[in-house]
């Protein structure tokens, strides 16, 4: 698992042995999520997989809509942070296809990853708290995308920029859920097929070939 994320200035001040723990009871949360899903991520759950007290799991989250917010607040930021620190520090749109194609390979070889996108996705669904803190990690990842294409191409307006990096965090989610289905979806012809249509998406405004403005 990546980093804790950081918590708000909102949270209050622990000690080094506290944030410890938290983050024990975080990822002891996230175990919860892949294998039962939201309707069996409870305090009690969180505190038999911990081994910790039912009181300590309330100490640190509070409500249950306090402890989906904790868990999906990790869960978003090792899904989205990662890949999209290694977009952003491509030197140009062909470098940029490679690495996001290498990252889809290597997500579909990691089921944990795969059942906390699904798992992700239901809670948007279901939950508000889940589906503010998505949004939000959502928004910021695809501003960051799109401002990277137009510093890989001043060609790029920020509408047009934007709605490129909204279809490409659209295609890896999709490709990711849909390998669950269909396994021949990562083989070497349709990464081929995959390439033209990355392609397609990240060519920039004005040079005669398809743009994500038509």
């Amino acid at each position: 698992m990546h980093p804790p994320k950081e918590e708000s200035s909102s949270t209050p001040r622990r000690s080094a042995k506290g944030r410890q723990r938290r983050v024990e009871l975080v990822h002891a949360g996230i175990a919860c999520l892949v294998t039962e899903g939201w309707p069996g991520l409870t305090h009690r759950k969180v505190a038999q997989q911990a081994e910790a007290t039912l009181g300590l799991v309330r100490y640190h989250f509070g409500d249950l809509a306090g402890l989906h917010t904790a868990i999906a607040e990790q869960v978003s930021h090792d899904l989205l942070g990662p890949m999209t620190d290694e977009l952003v520090s491509t030197t140009s749109v062909e470098e940029l296809i490679v690495v996001f194609l290498t990252a889809l390979e290597a997500g579909r070889e990691e089921p944990t990853a795969i059942q906390l996108l699904i798992q992700i996705m239901v809670g948007t669904a279901y939950y508000p708290e889940v589906s503010r803190i998505v949004r939000t990690d959502l928004d910021t990842a695809k501003a960051r995308l799109a401002a990277h294409l137009q510093e890989l191409d001043p060609k790029w307006t920020a509408t047009s920029a934007l709605q490129a990096a909204s279809l490409l965090v659209a295609t890896c989610d999709g490709i990711l859920l849909h390998g669950l289905v269909d396994p021949s979806a990562g083989n070497q012809h349709s990464r081929s097929q995959l390439h033209a249509v990355l392609r397609a998406i990240l060519t920039s405004p004005g040079t005669g070939e398809p743009t994500p403005d038509h």
